[in-house]
């Protein structure tokens, strides 16, 4: 049999790893002195390394790590006040497989984002899903994904939603930990009508909601009363009279 036809059909089948394996085996001296079943063994090594070669270059490309970094790289002779056996676990990626968070502190220039970096690289070997983000990048995607799930429950468009996704930072104030006249004034309101809110968060949140609720009459308003410090399981059913701010 041809095998010039035999290579062109495996790469049309995207067995290109096969193909290159058997182009290999036709260049050796005497190919026939192996078995049927050590060739196609071989070839099959070649067609799972080179298909693990190609998820993890698609893998790191979607990562987009600040900088390349592997763990075997790592210089442990470098104080870093992290020991031997704390990072041995890190490494072993069970924390990823048990749904948990990893935060790595320190001062300038003792090696945090390499760590980081060598850490997702580890973890794209392992056929893990990584994306870098900056924090402020971060901030938004998270806020888009959320738009997207409150659009789901409010059963607007979620493409739409996205698209037309607005972080309004104007009703933040100083800062997190700090009241606004806004929201004192909401969390007023709102308590009289039987919601309780607190005032460096929700209580803020709510008067932006409201404020948006009135500027947009007609249109969908929700407002996701999130985990706070105002006891929410015992506060009363909303009103009437609050359910009518969002119409």
């Amino acid at each position: 049999m041809l095998t010039e036809p035999l290579i062109q059909q495996l790469q049309e089948l995207r067995l290109r790893g096969m193909a290159a394996a058997l182009e290999q085996q036709l260049s050796m001296p005497n190919p026939a002195s192996r078995s049927f079943e050590e060739r196609l063994g071989s070839m099959i090594q070649h067609e799972r390394a080179d298909r693990s070669s190609l998820r993890l270059a698609q893998r790191l490309r979607w990562a987009r790590l600040p900088q390349p970094a592997c763990l075997e790289d790592l210089d442990t002779r470098t104080p870093r006040g992290v020991d031997a056996g704390q990072l041995g676990t890190l490494t072993d990626l069970g924390w990823i497989r048990e749904h948990l968070n990893l935060l790595v502190t320190g001062p300038c220039g003792v090696g945090k984002s390499y760590i980081a970096s060598a850490l997702a690289h580890a973890a794209c070997r392992a056929d893990f899903s990584v994306r870098c983000f900056r924090l402020p990048r971060l901030v938004e995607e998270l806020a888009r994904r959320m738009v997207k799930k409150t659009a789901a429950l409010a059963g607007v468009d979620a493409a739409r939603a996205g698209a037309r996704l607005t972080i309004d930072r104007g009703w933040l104030g100083r800062g997190y930990g700090y009241s606004t006249r806004e929201g004192d004034r909401a969390m007023a309101e709102a308590s009289r009508l039987g919601l309780a809110l607190d005032g460096t968060y929700t209580a803020k949140a709510f008067a932006a909601a409201v404020s948006l609720a009135q500027a947009r009459t007609g249109e969908v308003v929700l407002y996701w009363h999130t985990l706070s410090s105002a006891p929410l399981p015992d506060a009363p059913p909303l009103s009437d009279e609050l359910e009518r701010l969002f119409r």
